[in-house]
C-alpha cells in the first residue's frame, strides 16, 4: 500500500451542505477513521468565495461539522480549506484546528507567510497554487512561463 511507503492523506469528508450532510461527513470519518494513513480531516474548498450551501451559512455550517468530526475522532485535527486567507473575523468564528489555503497569486506567494505567522500560531498548509497559463501580453496560452512560474512558486515551498 502507499501508506506502507510513508504516504499520508488529507481526507476531505464535507464540501458544503448542498451536497453533504453533517451525516454523511461523520459516515465517511467511520468509514475510513481507523487507518493510519489519515492524517486529517478536511472540510469545505474555498467557502469564503463560493458557498453553496442550503441556505445556512459557512461558519454555521463550519461549526456543526467541525463539532460532529472531533465527536466522531477526537484523535485527529480538523482542517478548512479556504479561498487565500480567512479574515480575522472568519478565523475567530471556526475552530478549525489546522487551516490550508488555495493561493493564486501569480508567480509568488508574496507576504502570505509572515501574514499568517503575524495572525496565527495555528498550522498551515498550502491546498492549492498556482499561477494562470494565458498570457495578456501575449494573448494566449503561455505554457513556458507558466511553468517556470510554477517551478518558482514550488521552489518557495520547498525552501
Amino acid at each position: 500500500t502507499l501508506w506502507a511507503h510513508g504516504i499520508y492523506v488529507i481526507m476531505t469528508v464535507y464540501y458544503d451542505s448542498a451536497f453533504d450532510s453533517v451525516s454523511m461527513a461523520v459516515d465517511r470519518v467511520c468509514a475510513v477513521g481507523s487507518h493510519p494513513a489519515v492524517i486529517l480531516w478536511n472540510i469545505f474548498n474555498e467557502p469564503n468565495f463560493v458557498y453553496r450551501g442550503g441556505g445556512g451559512s459557512y461558519v454555521a455550517d463550519a461549526n456543526q461539522v467541525i463539532a460532529a468530526l472531533k465527536a466522531a475522532d477526537p484523535s485527529r485535527p480538523v482542517a478548512i480549506s479556504w479561498g487565500e486567507l480567512p479574515t480575522a473575523s472568519d478565523f475567530a468564528a471556526i475552530p478549525a484546528d489546522v487551516w490550508s489555503a488555495n493561493v493564486y497569486r501569480g508567480p509568488s506567494f508574496g507576504s502570505l507567510f509572515t501574514d499568517w505567522a503575524a495572525r496565527s500560531a495555528k498550522p498551515f498548509f498550502i491546498s492549492e497554487y498556482g499561477a494562470d497559463s494565458f498570457s495578456a501580453a501575449l494573448n494566449r496560452e503561455d505554457q513556458e512561463t507558466h511553468a517556470a512560474e510554477v517551478g518558482s512558486m514550488l521552489r518557495q515551498l520547498v525552501s
